[in-house]
Parts: structure tokens; sequence; C-alpha cells
């Protein structure tokens, strides 16, 4: 038995008259090769704006950082990309996860930023995000996993289900039958 077009991720993001009713934006997330801090702070421009939809993104990292609980700094380098021991990590504008549409800008002087002050604005696209490996496995085989119910538990150790007038489900005693 294979997946349902609703459960195969493969299936999503299919346009036109094939597309299938996906899970919540929160669900699909959990099938994307992620870090935990990637995954907060992709659910807090969820929250911000309906990222997931096609709306711009255009919090400040001060106010991702208070829905996500990361810091301001690790949001810019989760964004941007880092290097760290030598080794570079790239961000979510790298990797085309998110596309710049317009850049941060401050006023000259601290009197002038209340009337100059623009965040940046991110566009999100959810197509440049890859699966998990273990779930690519999973969908390539094209086989349902049996619970191990099914697979192999024998017989004998499947045991009919009480009648309701004798007890309650859980070895209790009905308590009619005392009287």
């Amino acid at each position: 038995m294979s997946l349902s077009p609703k459960d195969d991720p493969r299936t999503w993001l299919v346009p036109g008259p094939r597309a299938v009713a996906r899970p919540p934006f929160q669900a699909r997330l959990l099938y994307y090769d992620i870090t935990k801090s990637q995954f907060a702070l992709l659910r807090a421009m969820r929250e911000h704006a309906r990222i997931d939809e096609g709306e711009l993104c255009d919090a400040s990292p001060k106010t991702l950082g208070e829905i996500s609980g990361l810091s301001r700094k690790h949001i810019y380098n989760l964004i941007h990309g880092w290097t760290r021991n030598g080794r570079y990590t790239p961000g979510f504008l790298e990797l085309k996860v998110l596309e710049r549409k317009r850049k941060a800008k401050r006023g000259p002087l601290p009197a002038q930023r209340d009337q100059t002050n623009r965040t940046a604005a991110y566009l999100f696209h959810e197509w440049a995000l890859r699966l998990k490996p273990e779930l690519l496995k999973r969908l390539e085989a094209g086989v349902q996993q049996r619970l191990p119910m099914e697979a192999g538990l024998p017989k004998v150790f499947r045991q009919p289900l009480p009648k309701s007038d004798q007890s309650c489900g859980n070895g209790c005693r009905n308590p009619r039958s005392f009287r």
C-alpha cells in the first residue's frame, strides 16, 4: 500500500487541478531536513505573516526573537549564513528558502529613525526545502510500513473483547453483578 496523495510531500507543491489538500504548515515542516533553530524561525515567521500563502514577512529580528525564543544574532545568522571554526553554513537566502524583497533601512540619526525605519521583507519558498533522507527512502520504496501488531503477533495473544454486561473492559467487574 502506498501513501495517500495528502501524505506524500512530493504532491504538496503540484500546481493545477491535481493539487491535493495539504496538511497545515507546521505539520509540513516536520518532513523537511531543517534544524530546530530553523524550525523555530520559520514558525515565528508564520506567526507574524502567512508566509506559506505568499505573504511577505517584514518582522524585525527583535520581534522574531520574541516569538521564537532565539537571539537576534542567531536569527541573522540563520537568514544570512555564518562561518564557525572554518566551516561555512549557508543561510536561508543562499539556499533560496527566503528571497529578500526589500532591504532594511535606518534613519541617519536616532531622532529621525522613527520616520525612516523600515525592516527587511522576505518571501518564503517552500519548494527550496529538502525532504529528510529517511523519508525519501520510504517514499522511493513505495511501501507503507506495517505496524508490529499486524506484522508478527500470533493469533493466540489476540483476546476477544469482554461482554459489556460482565466487565467494563479493564478488568473491573460490573457493580450490578455484586447485588
